[in-house]
């Protein structure tokens, strides 16, 4: 669960074993279901069981693979990742593709609940693009927004001098 996105059919057979055993239904014994399984899956705070999505739990986990691939960028899994689908960029410009492995899929899926959230640490600025990266704390879109009169190509350490103001 934590590796691949495992696919909505299994989930949901998962869902109603654990259905059937919350409320005691048997194939020849059918129970009544008193609350909606939604609505049991709610924090106990909200007056739900606290139970987990699972769809929305594997992808907490796989969001988790890539925060472990931008950390550990010497890791077997993101060298290869990286050397296939991301060779000459960053996982955060790496595309979707049609013909992609159920790893890389596994992984995009991850990444697309992490990216909003990822901001840049500027340090040095060497590896943080003017116009496209987000780095900007501006809460709309975090990335510049006037006119482009610097080339495409420039990165935030072309703007600091060398005491990096």
């Amino acid at each position: 669960m934590s590796c691949l996105m495992i696919p909505d059919s299994i989930l949901k057979e998962i869902e109603v074993a654990c259905v059937w055993f919350w409320w005691g239904t048997t194939l020849d014994h059918k129970r009544v279901h008193w609350k909606k399984w939604s609505d049991l899956c709610q924090p106990k705070a909200t007056g739900g069981m606290g139970f987990k999505d699972l769809s929305v739990f594997n992808q907490a986990l796989l969001g988790k693979q890539v925060w472990r691939i931008i950390q550990k960028p010497q890791s077997l899994i993101a060298q290869v990742l990286k050397a296939k689908y991301f060779p000459f960029s960053s996982i955060w410009e790496a595309k979707a593709l049609s013909n992609a492995s159920h790893m890389w899929k596994s992984v995009f899926w991850g990444r697309n609940l992490v990216a909003p959230s990822m901001r840049w640490r500027v340090g040095d600025g060497s590896d943080i693009s003017i116009y496209h990266s987000r780095w900007i704390p501006l809460p709309w879109n975090f990335k510049v927004i006037s006119p482009r009169t610097l080339p495409n190509n420039f990165i935030v350490a072309d703007l600091l001098d060398e005491s990096g103001r």
